[in-house]
């Protein structure tokens, strides 16, 4: 007898589909247009245009930042799906542009399907569905063209559009214990102060990799602002820093948590950063592409206490900005 948790990873990876839904059966269809009647589409054999990333579709940029917003459920399926691709169409490398045929289905309408075909069976939705909810093509068939070139955008008017931080004009100052934890970092990075520094910082995007003698060496010249470290700007005899500090948006049913969760402090590493300021919790990094350089204030073991650490991402997120663009102010598309 097969478990149910099973039985539904089988359903949800196999080609549902079927050999009815092609590109020349498929009915022409708009993301942003279903998210609006979800039900109307829910089993219908659909094509759409846009952007692919491993299991993710982006109708436009601002599709991708909808999906990577911390908000994501205020913007559900605004300009973005979820993919289960079909076992011959990996969608695997740098993100493209091309054609997508697909069932639509909702990850909620699934799992509730699930439950009534089990009742009392145990539950786990796979690949997409896992991790997050709302409408997913199964299976997805990519027909590729040419490879995306993504430009991250910048700016108040892309930020109050698609993006998740907020400036204190529109939430209030940052909170003391913010200020004042960012102000210790800028000092112990001044002062060189390597032990301040390894109890103040995390870096988020480095967990479980492992901590080579070259890795060391790599962190702690990041951390004193040595060799192209974009944290040299905060060193003495540095021109006087521009800087900003904001707070990511979050869903509009999160429980409540402390004022002082969710900022991040940015420093200006050009002449002037304005309008040039990241837009996104995801593009508020220290990578060294970036005009300006961020940092997030976090308590380490409960939100709803006053920060303690502070996370730095070395790297932007995938998917990569090409360097030409990386510090230029772009309209909101992404380029072929």
């Amino acid at each position: 007898m097969i478990e149910p948790f099973l039985a539904l990873a089988a359903a949800q990876v196999g080609p549902a589909a079927g050999p009815g839904c092609t590109f020349d059966t498929a009915v022409p269809a708009d993301v942003r247009q279903m998210a609006e009647e979800p039900a109307r589409w829910l089993d219908r054999c659909v094509r759409i245009e846009g952007y692919v990333s491993y299991n993710r579709f982006y109708a436009d940029v601002a599709g991708y930042y909808s999906y990577v917003a911390s908000d994501y459920a205020d913007r559900r399926n605004d300009g973005w799906l979820g993919l289960y691709p079909w076992r011959r169409y990996g969608f695997r490398g740098p993100m493209r542009r091309g054609s997508v045929v697909g069932i639509v289905h909702d990850c909620e309408t699934d799992q509730e399907r699930a439950e009534a075909e089990t009742p009392g069976g145990f539950i786990m939705m796979t690949g997409f569905c896992h991790y997050r909810y709302g409408l997913v093509l199964r299976p997805a068939i990519f027909r590729p063209g040419a490879p995306a070139d993504f430009v991250r955008q910048v700016g108040d008017e892309a930020r109050l559009r698609f993006g998740d931080l907020q400036t204190e004009s529109e939430v209030g100052p940052a909170p003391p214990e913010v200020r004042g934890l960012a102000a210790r970092f800028v000092a112990a990075v001044a002062a060189r102060d390597e032990q301040a520094l390894n109890q103040l910082v995390s870096f988020s995007n480095e967990v479980g990799r492992p901590l080579d003698r070259r890795r060391l060496a790599a962190r702690r010249a990041f951390l004193i602002g040595d060799g192209g470290s974009p944290l040299s700007v905060l060193r003495p005899g540095s021109t006087s820093l521009q800087s900003a500090f904001f707070r990511t948006r979050r869903p509009q049913d999160a429980a409540s948590e402390s004022p002082s969760y969710g900022w991040h402090a940015c420093y200006c590493r050009t002449a002037d950063c304005t309008g040039l300021w990241p837009i996104s919790d995801a593009d508020a990094t220290a990578d060294p592409t970036r005009p300006y350089l961020c940092i997030q204030m976090y308590s380490e073991h409960n939100p709803r206490l006053a920060p303690n650490k502070i996370a730095v991402t070395r790297a932007a997120p995938y998917p990569i900005e090409p360097e030409r663009t990386a510090f230029r102010r772009q309209s909101d598309s992404f380029r072929r």
